[in-house]
């Protein structure tokens, strides 16, 4: 699922993962969002350790939601 817009006069899209599934049952033409500035001292890059193992990444939900 891809969205485009305008942000600070600049074009700008990015794919929402199937993750999306968790919380629509399709997905909407339409997404909002608000953003705000992070905490001080919060860093937004995930940075990766090369020599650590692989990092495993997965979301689950249970059946009964």
């Amino acid at each position: 699922n891809w969205y485009k817009g305008v942000v600070a006069g600049q074009e700008m899209e990015g794919w929402l993962c199937p993750a999306l599934g968790l919380y629509f049952r399709a997905a909407p033409t339409r997404i909002f969002l608000k953003a705000d500035a992070l905490p001080a001292g919060v860093d937004p890059v995930w940075h990766i350790d090369r020599d650590a193992p692989a990092a495993v990444r997965f979301v689950s939900v249970s059946e009964a939601e």
